[in-house]
C-alpha cells in the first residue's frame, strides 16, 4: 500500500471515530442532563468522548503503528491533547465572537483548526510512530 493511501485510510479512520466521539458526548449529554446540571451533564458527556476517542484511536485510527507506542504515557498525552483541543475551541469561540464580531465563524475554526492540530498532536505524539519514538 502506498503512503499517500495508508495516510488517507488513517485520516478517514480518525474522522470516523471523530464523528462517533462527537456522538457520544451529545447522547451523554442528553442522558446525564435528566439528572445533572447542564455543565456537569456537558462534562459527563465529554468525559465519555474522551474516554472513546483514546480508545478508537489507538485500536483503529492509528493501529497500524507499532505496538511499543502503546505505552502507558499515550494515556495522559491523549488527556493533555483532549484538553489542548478543549482550550483551542474556546478560544477560537471568543476570538470569533468579541474580536471579530462574527460568533458564527467559530463554527468553522472549530470544524477545520482544532480538527487538523488534533490530528498531528495524536499521529506524532500521543500516537507516534516508532521510527520518531527510537529518536526520543
Amino acid at each position: 500500500m502506498t503512503t499517500m493511501r495508508r495516510q488517507l485510510i488513517e485520516l478517514l479512520r480518525f474522522g470516523a471515530v471523530g464523528g462517533i466521539a462527537t456522538l457520544v458526548h451529545a447522547l451523554g449529554y442528553l442522558l446525564a442532563l435528566s439528572v445533572l446540571a447542564p455543565q456537569a451533564a456537558n462534562l459527563a458527556g465529554f468525559a465519555g468522548a474522551v474516554a472513546f476517542s483514546y480508545f478508537g484511536h489507538r485500536y483503529f485510527s492509528f493501529k497500524a503503528q507499532d505496538a511499543r507506542d502503546a505505552r502507558p504515557k499515550s494515556g495522559l498525552r491523549f488527556v493533555i491533547v483532549s484538553a489542548i483541543g478543549y482550550a483551542l475551541n474556546a478560544g477560537l469561540v471568543q476570538m470569533s465572537d468579541k474580536v471579530l464580531g462574527a460568533p458564527e465563524l467559530g463554527f468553522w475554526f472549530i470544524a477545520l483548526v482544532t480538527p487538523v492540530v488534533t490530528f498531528l498532536l495524536l499521529k506524532f505524539w500521543v500516537f507516534r510512530p516508532a521510527y520518531l519514538s527510537e529518536r526520543s
